[in-house]
């Protein structure tokens, strides 16, 4: 764990970081449906843990049934991954927002009020929110069902975050529109628009997009199959690992000051 600290230290800022940059986009881009949708984003972190303990429930039953020695359920454990997991969920909530919030600027320049551009909204995304979610469930699924360790841990975040994020998107999300519109009588939103019309005509350009596209995928192959090994892990290549125990505390930093040390001795003896 000493020795894994800045890995852990590292992974939590990478976490705060990602999230707080998806809040203050949502907040800047889209205002006060940003707002709305950041609040829904904390409820979705509230309710994490509730979901994590449903999906390992789950899991435990189509993989056999993971018990403590007590006969208890096995909670999930959280890993670096399953951090990973977490903030990925996060993202994938905000971008159901987007789907929703775009659609709601449609229909109110299309002339609707915005209570009817609100339900029209949610209306009109819901079958693109639940495929994309539904797709990334199963391949959550497979995932656990196939793996192990970190795989599993990350697996199990992934899908709680998936279960949350669709019901607070889709659910809590509307409440609070509706809230305001009965509140503060709101009759328009608000949003920036990086792009005013975005009619791009691609089959024009088919040629150029996809002479492009093609381009990028084989100088992709041809740097994948320079690098050879270096593109993969212990995972993959094998290795050693070794436990050792000391009988005193060492920091992280003396242990990799020795281990640099002995490298060095190994090297320059051969």
């Amino acid at each position: 764990p000493t020795l894994g600290a800045d890995s852990i230290r590292s992974g939590k800022v990478a976490a705060v970081v990602g999230v707080a940059a998806v809040f203050l986009f949502m907040v800047i881009y889209y205002r006060m449906a940003g707002a709305v949708a950041d609040f829904a984003l904390v409820i979705e972190l509230l309710l994490l843990p509730l979901g994590l303990i449903v999906v390992s429930g789950f899991f435990s039953m189509i993989s056999g049934g993971a018990k403590t020695a007590s006969g208890i359920m096995e909670l999930p454990t959280l890993t670096l991954p399953g951090v990973a997991g977490i903030v990925l969920t996060v993202g994938m909530a905000v971008d159901a927002n987007v789907l929703i919030y775009e659609r709601i600027r449609e229909e109110l320049n299309s002339g609707k009020r915005l209570v009817s551009a609100v339900a029209a909204g949610y209306e009109k995304a819901w079958s693109t929110i639940f495929d994309s979610n539904i797709t990334t469930l199963l391949a959550a699924v497979i995932l656990f069902y196939f793996g192990s360790g970190p795989v599993r841990g990350f697996a199990i975040t992934l899908s709680a975050g998936i279960l949350v994020s669709m019901m607070v998107a889709v659910v809590y999300t509307r409440l609070g529109f509706e809230f305001m519109i009965s509140r503060f009588k709101l009759g328009n939103l608000k949003m920036m628009a990086f792009f005013k019309k975005a009619n791009i005509n691609f089959l024009r350009i088919k040629n150029l997009t996809l002479g492009l596209s093609l381009l990028v995928i084989v100088i992709t192959w041809v740097f994948f199959f320079m690098r050879g090994q270096e593109n993969l892990g212990i995972d993959f290549v094998g290795g050693a690992a070794m436990q050792v125990q000391f009988d005193k505390r060492l920091s992280a930093d003396e242990v990799r000051s020795r281990l640099a040390d002995s490298i060095e001795t190994a090297i320059g003896l051969t």
